[in-house]
């Protein structure tokens, strides 16, 4: 008995090359592959062009290191894929600025009240001044 790679049930090989139990699972498995492979192109692009109009340091420390784009008007938005965000953030470039997570992180946690541009800029400050 071996375990099939798309769907994980046991079956009987009719070969000693054979992966799959049917073909529709080599199907289904071929097309999630393709899809992971494409949206992975898709973040990855996305980033570089929101990187380069951006640019690719956080505000506050000019770390390269895990890059979050924040609002700086605070929205929340039902984006549930990381491709509708993306396509948002590229739509709205000048609503956002790049930060690191920690520094993402410590804005939400403290300073949960900044909804306008210059009260960001201040946040930032301070914690240029904190670094």
């Amino acid at each position: 008995m071996s375990v099939c790679r798309g769907c994980g049930k046991q079956f009987v090989k009719n070969s000693n090359r054979q992966e799959f139990c049917s073909k529709a699972c080599y199907v289904e498995h071929r097309r999630r592959e393709y899809l992971r492979n494409f949206m992975r192109k898709t973040m990855l692009e996305y980033q570089t062009k929101i990187k380069q109009v951006l640019g690719n340091k956080c505000v506050v420390c000019q770390s390269q290191q895990l890059l979050v784009f924040h609002e700086v008007n605070g929205a929340n938005h039902e984006l549930n894929t990381k491709s509708r965000l993306y396509s948002y953030i590229l739509s709205h470039l000048s609503d956002f600025v790049p930060m690191c997570r920690k520094h993402h992180l410590l804005l939400h946690q403290t300073a949960l009240s900044i909804k306008s541009e210059s009260e960001l800029e201040q946040f930032i400050t301070l914690l240029k001044k904190l670094a």
